[in-house]
């Protein structure tokens, strides 16, 4: 093949949940590259340490906020490559004002767009208009750039069938992930416990992250050779989840962990709990996988596929305690499966590392854009 054009990625703010995947594809697409985010990020990120780390090979550019200077910046960095293959993080505001600029200024455009899948939570007002609203606004999306987008990657088959309904092609929808940095830990943590050793890790939030789904099911597990820590640091149910694992027994309020210290910090513990009522990719899955942990996750997490395709853990019901629970039970009374499940964790690893996610993008951008010879990519985690 000959040599790629520039790759620009338009970003809401600087990736960190799925920086990996994006730094690999970075690291080998051979031409420049460019995040363009059109934000910083939140103070509540950057207290976690979500700004440590690099951006591989890649070129970094942070929007002015000021009208007049983001619609310059933005014009400038379409016309300086205007054979550019570029790619969009979702539909939304306000990365689809970066969208419209580009295909308006551009002749034949390149465009791909990677998202996470529509979501209706929040209070039971906000979700019932939620679920009225977004199939009329994602099935509008699609009418307006289905001409100009010509590969479409959600998050998770979740995502793609969420895109389905929306009326995209089938032919024109690549899976896609949030693959978090290169995770390392050392050492393979079978230290023996005589406990089982249980991890939430994550913010403490209902709508989203489901904490309260997991404070129920704990709460039906009689005493014994088992504990649950809870890290994270903020959240509607922050204050809530801390007073309750102050008065449960079996539970600790860790406090919150360095966001590059989460995998090694893993390996001190047994099963990793993914609780979720609803995400767009929970990176915690994959965390856990790096780490070679065991995996009990509900069906709403997204990665959740990845507990299916490895046989790491176990995935539930979302909003479902007594199905948690039970599953939880299942892990304490039986040392040998959680074994069981870690090995199945290490041994998928690899086919969700930042390399393996970064050459499945750069794949699909090759196939679609650069007609690249073969079949069509085959996503390497299902």
């Amino acid at each position: 093949m000959s040599v790629r054009p520039p790759l620009v990625i338009w970003f809401k703010s600087p990736p960190r949940a799925g920086r990996g995947g994006f730094n690999g594809a970075a690291e080998v697409w051979g031409s420049d590259v460019t995040y363009a985010c059109m934000h910083g990020l939140p103070q509540e990120r950057l207290s976690n340490g979500f700004d440590s780390g690099g951006y591989g090979g890649a070129d970094v550019v942070v929007i002015p906020s000021e009208p007049a200077a983001r619609r310059a910046t933005i014009d400038g960095i379409i016309k300086e490559s205007p054979a550019a293959i570029n790619l969009f993080g979702g539909f939304g505001m306000p990365v689809r004002q970066a969208l419209e600029a580009y295909i308006s200024r551009t002749a034949q455009p390149r465009a791909a767009v990677f998202s996470e899948r529509p979501g209706a939570y929040g209070a039971p007002v906000r979700r019932v208009a939620k679920r009225l609203l977004l199939p009329l606004i994602h099935r509008g999306y699609h009418a307006r750039y289905r001409k100009s987008v010509a590969a479409y990657l959600p998050l998770g088959q979740l995502g793609v069938a969420s895109a389905i309904r929306s009326g995209w092609d089938p032919a024109t929808l690549f899976p896609f992930m949030y693959c978090p940095d290169p995770l390392s830990a050392s050492g393979t943590g079978e230290g023996g416990h005589p406990d089982l050793r249980m991890l939430y890790v994550g913010r403490f939030a209902r709508a989203t992250k489901g904490i309260d789904t997991l404070m129920d099911a704990i709460d039906l597990l009689p005493t014994g050779s088992w504990r649950i820590d809870l890290v994270g640091g903020y959240g509607e149910y922050r204050d809530r989840t801390i007073r309750w694992a102050n008065e449960r027994p079996n539970a600790t309020y860790v406090g919150p962990w360095p966001a590059d210290e989460i995998c090694q910090r893993m390996l001190d513990y047994d099963l990793i709990v993914v609780p979720s009522r609803f995400d767009g990719w929970n990176v915690v899955v994959n965390e856990a996988i790096q780490a070679g942990r065991a995996i009990v996750s509900t069906d709403q997490a997204v990665s959740d596929e990845m507990v299916r395709a490895s046989g790491a853990g176990h995935v539930v019901p979302a909003d479902d305690p007594r199905a948690l629970a039970s599953v939880l039970q299942d892990a304490i009374d039986d040392p040998q499966k959680v074994r069981g499940w870690q090995q199945s964790a290490r041994l998928y690893a690899p086919r969700v590392s930042s390399a393996s996610v970064g050459r499945y993008l750069v794949d699909v951008l090759d196939h679609v854009f650069l007609e690249a010879q073969g079949s069509r990519p085959e996503c390497p985690w299902l």
